[in-house]
């Protein structure tokens, strides 16, 4: 996936949004996971308890 596509979906809400460290963006790790558990189906904005959250 290219970055412009990237950045595209995190202004959409279909993509995690990464955190600025100095000059490079990070991705929380779990999000990260929860988003390509299912990605067609993320909202940032509405993400639910993931699978991986539940004991």
């Amino acid at each position: 996936m290219s970055s412009a596509t990237i950045y595209r979906k995190v202004a959409e809400g279909t993509f995690p949004k990464p955190e600025k460290k100095g000059r490079d963006n990070i991705w929380d790790e779990a999000e990260f996971e929860f988003w390509m558990a299912d990605p067609g189906h993320y909202r940032a904005d509405r993400r639910q308890i993931s699978p991986m959250d539940v004991d």
